[in-house]
């Protein structure tokens, strides 16, 4: 707006200026030729006068009589010369011819410098003009516009501290009435984000509390089944005890992504041992439905990653496949030249894209995919992954991750995934039907489950700490 209206007032002095300087030159050159055309008229009358009196005329009674610095012409009705002054020393010249009374005529010629001199003159004093006033115009946009920005980058300082968490931030008021009004909004929303924040973290103190003492309950329950005689018992309870310890580690991972952004830093992971171990420990849900969960993959696959966001993202296109598909489900893990990395997992199912919904699901709820996949978008972004429908019939998901990074990231610690049994990868491309999930548990299933308790003793101790006294 500011430059916009300096601009008008620039054109404004160019066409004024512009105006004023043709009108004075002009008004100067017909001024300087009347001049001279009054002085010969005034001239050939004298001479005129004479030659009636003497019956000639003389170049003297010429020289005497013409303008000072003039050539003069002086000529009979015949059109012959009877005298001559000059010549005129002057590059331009401006001449003007008369008729005397009598039979004379004269051409006057004198010099034009002084009256260019005066044009000249004229021309630098209107651009003086107009650049004073272009500069003060300037000048006062500049401070008009400082005073209004002032203001405004003083209420953007205070919207920077109240999206950084700094909610009592009280907003500068200007006396503009508009700036004033914007600031007072802008504390309102400061005050209703805090109220917000405050909310937030209460649900999670609370959420939190109340979610780790049952579970605690639940874990020691399964600890004691863990430990029978039964096989098939001690083995359910061993999956049973896992996947209740992985929710803890899933309560605080989206606590904290709640209230950072993200769940924890990334590390260099091996992809196809990490998909594997959650393929593994799921494999028996799809067991008891009478349904095959297969993966394909290379030995390894290195990408970096946080490994408990993409954890958290395959189980819900796990947990899709299972309530919302049908069929055997295949997942596979890939890598291009580049690096980039290309989990698909695919079901035997059709989704319909316009309700989010599978046509044929074997049984679960009914629920929508919507919500699943926008948290695993959410847990993959700051990773600059991404979740994407490849095919609707069969329905296949893929999460796609960017090559690994130049420099070199952590290594992920190979200690064993609450979510998950340790489970080696063969060389080469593998494929493991995970449906066998029968007999009783292996030794290294034993390990995982005794490390599984100890975490949950450091788990139970912590919340009896937590517990309102």
């Amino acid at each position: 707006m500011i430059r916009s209206g300096l601009a008008l007032v620039l054109a404004i002095l160019v066409i004024a200026g512009v105006t004023s300087g043709i009108l004075f030159a002009n008004e100067v050159r017909t001024d300087a030729r009347l001049r001279l055309t009054g002085q010969a008229e005034t001239m050939t009358i004298s001479l005129s006068d004479r030659l009636l009196e003497q019956g000639e005329v003389t170049t003297a009674d010429v020289e005497r009589l013409a303008p000072a610095g003039a050539e003069v012409v002086l000529k009979d009705s015949s059109g012959a010369v009877v005298a001559r002054t000059g010549p005129v020393l002057a590059e331009h010249v401006m001449s003007v011819e008369v008729q005397g009374p009598g039979d004379l005529s004269a051409t006057v010629s004198a010099d034009r410098d002084p009256v260019d001199h005066r044009v000249r003159h004229a021309w630098n004093v209107i651009v003086a003009l107009a650049a004073a006033v272009a500069t003060l115009a300037t000048a006062a946009a500049l401070f008009q516009a400082r005073q209004l920005s002032r203001p405004l980058d003083r209420l953007a300082r205070a919207a920077v501290q109240i999206g950084a968490g700094d909610a009592g931030v009280v907003a500068p008021r200007s006396g503009l009435v508009e700036v004033d009004a914007i600031a007072e909004a802008l504390e309102d929303s400061g005050q209703r984000v805090a109220a917000l924040m405050t909310a937030e973290r209460q649900f999670s103190a609370n959420a939190s509390h109340q979610l780790r003492s049952p579970l605690t309950a639940i874990a020691i329950s399964l600890e004691l089944i863990a430990d029978s005689t039964d096989p098939v018992a001690r083995h359910e309870a061993a999956e049973a005890l896992i996947q209740v310890a992985g929710l803890d580690d899933r309560i605080n991972e989206l606590l904290t992504l709640a209230r950072t952004g993200r769940i924890a830093a990334q590390a260099r992971t091996d992809l196809s041992a990490l998909v594997g171990r959650h393929v593994h420990a799921i494999a028996a849900q799809f067991h008891r439905v009478g349904r095959a969960l297969t993966l394909v993959a290379p030995q390894v696959v290195e990408a970096d990653v946080t490994p408990s966001a993409l954890t958290q993202s395959i189980e819900i296109l796990l947990d899709n496949a299972l309530l919302h598909g049908s069929g055997d489900v295949e997942v596979r893990v890939s890598a291009d030249g580049a690096g980039s990395v290309e989990i698909t997992i695919r079901d035997e199912g059709h989704l319909v894209e316009a309700t989010g919904r599978s046509s044929d699901a074997t049984g679960g709820d009914q629920r929508s995919h919507g919500l699943g996949l926008l948290l695993a978008r959410n847990l993959l972004r700051a990773d600059g992954g991404r979740v994407e429908l490849v095919s609707t019939q069969p329905t296949t998901f893929a999460i796609r991750l960017p090559p690994p990074s130049a420099r070199s990231a952590p290594k992920a610690e190979s200690g064993p995934n609450f979510l998950s049994h340790e489970q080696g990868v063969g060389g080469g491309e593998h494929h493991d039907d995970s449906t066998d999930q029968g007999g009783d548990l292996p030794p290294r299933q034993h390990e995982a489950l005794a490390q599984r308790k100890r975490a949950w003793q450091g788990l139970r101790g912590g919340v009896l700490d937590d517990q309102p006294r």
